[in-house]
């Protein structure tokens, strides 16, 4: 019994001259909750493997590397620190920093080719404007953080001692903020021309548009970065910038991970798709004309191949569907009908241009 009533020292004591187990707690914690959603990713993306992209490996590394520093004297004051822990203290939290950046500008960069594969209409400028913006101020803000003091060790950050005085990382910050609001607001005026319901669209933008948050997270370090950068007692005054770094890290990986979900880019693949079938259609219909006769696709290749024939009949049911015709010669045709269009387009083991949506109860095969 004696055994049981002693009590153990705790994991984490925070004291009046130690404050790094903060560090600790915090990083426990967004690591931990990172971990958690990409579990659920899984599950919602039904995959066989969990996937762990880039920007969550150094998201992780990053936070497991800045949990070491609180051994290395975060948290404590400089002059209670011995001079070897100091050295290698500046040497995690420079790594920890350059991690930081991949980490965020990889998290960016997911959600650029994910434009790119939803909304081909706004993938050629997100990859000939937006993903090389991103891509710049990236390199930029690495290039700046590897020398932000003079060399030949440019880890040590003494700010009065650099010849920058640390002013590149409010440089890095804005470069950062800048790119976020960007991300957030730069397919919203595509995602509001699909052809989807209101609500959903709302939605969506709000998804997007959330990435502003982030944003939110580095106008808050700001006030941390400003003290920290002012101060001559830097083990103990980093404590709060290494932790709303940290927090920003999380929350622009956790973000990015939503246009992941496959539920999700199937709604916008979907308005995406019948944004341009209905575009198609208009042209088709100044073609064909508005006859209520219906209209053959690939009908005199049919003929020729031995294919069956297609035949679309104008609908005013706006409803769509997929659907496979597995044929009797063993080749895969998928149909896809626009409603309220009478057009139709059909090919044999190739999906089309469009995606794969049809309209069901518009699709007529007629063999000869």
């Amino acid at each position: 019994m004696a055994g049981m009533d002693e009590k153990r020292p705790p994991f984490a004591a925070i004291t009046d001259t130690n404050r790094g187990p903060l560090n600790t707690i915090f990083c426990i914690c967004l690591v931990v909750t990172s971990i958690l959603i990409a579990v659920v990713r899984y599950f919602i993306s039904r995959k066989k493997v969990i996937s762990v992209e880039l920007d969550d490996w150094l998201a992780i590394s990053s936070s497991l590397l800045s949990q070491s520093m609180v051994r290395s004297g975060l948290g404590q004051h400089i002059d209670s620190v011995p001079a070897a822990e100091i050295d290698e203290f500046f040497k995690k939290h420079y790594c920890t920093l350059l991690m930081n950046v991949l980490s965020m500008y990889c998290s960016k960069a997911s959600i650029i080719f994910m434009f790119h594969r939803i909304i081909s209409s706004a993938g050629r400028g997100t990859k000939k404007v937006l993903l090389p913006i991103v891509m710049s101020c990236g390199f930029v803000s690495l290039a700046l953080i590897a020398f932000q003091c003079q060399l030949p060790k440019p880890w040590v950050l003494i700010p009065l001692s650099c010849s920058t005085s640390a002013r590149v990382h409010y440089a890095t910050t804005a470069s950062n903020i800048a790119t976020d609001v960007l991300v957030a607001v730069w397919i919203t005026p595509d995602i509001w021309r699909l052809n989807m319901p209101r609500s959903r669209r709302l939605v969506v933008v709000s998804l997007f548009l959330s990435r502003l948050i982030v944003c939110a997270a580095e106008f808050a370090k700001l006030q941390h970065l400003i003290r920290a950068l002012g101060s001559t007692d830097s083990t103990w005054d980093f404590l709060d910038w290494a932790i709303m770094d940290q927090l920003v890290v999380h929350v622009s990986l956790n973000h990015a991970t939503l246009p992941r979900i496959n539920a999700f880019l199937r709604n916008l693949q979907t308005g995406a798709t019948v944004s341009r079938l209905q575009a198609h259609s208009g042209k088709a219909a100044r073609t064909y004309g508005q006859s209520s006769r219906p209209m053959n696709s690939s009908n005199h290749d049919a003929k020729r191949s031995g294919f069956p024939r297609v035949t679309s009949y104008r609908n005013n049911s706006a409803t769509s569907s997929e659907e496979h015709l597995q044929l009797d010669h063993g080749n895969e045709m998928l149909t896809m009908v626009v409603a309220n269009e009478a057009v139709s387009t059909s090919s044999a083991d190739n999906p089309g241009p469009y995606g794969g949506i049809k309209v069901e109860q518009t699709v007529e095969i007629l063999r000869r």
